[in-house]
């Protein structure tokens, strides 16, 4: 996931709080991910990585967005092995 400082430096004359940039960030993840998991896993692995994502949020405190965003890759990387 991108640092907030790398997003400020990508967006550079933008001024918004590190806090709307932050849930603006997020919620580009999610889209992000709407948009490939169907894509790159197919209907059949998306409970697999909800189920992971709800994990990553819960039991390590990470936004929703980062747990999404762990919880794809990872299966990325599962399905690649």
């Amino acid at each position: 996931m991108l640092p907030l400082q790398r997003c400020r430096e990508l967006l550079s004359d933008c001024e918004i709080s590190d806090q709307q940039l932050e849930a603006t960030r997020d919620q580009m993840y999610a889209l992000v991910r709407a948009l490939l998991e169907p894509i790159v896993f197919g209907l059949q692995d998306s409970d697999s990585v909800e189920e992971r994502a709800a994990i990553l949020e819960h039991e390590a405190g990470m936004s929703r967005a980062e747990a999404d965003f762990r919880a794809l890759t990872s299966a990325a990387r599962d399905r690649r092995q």
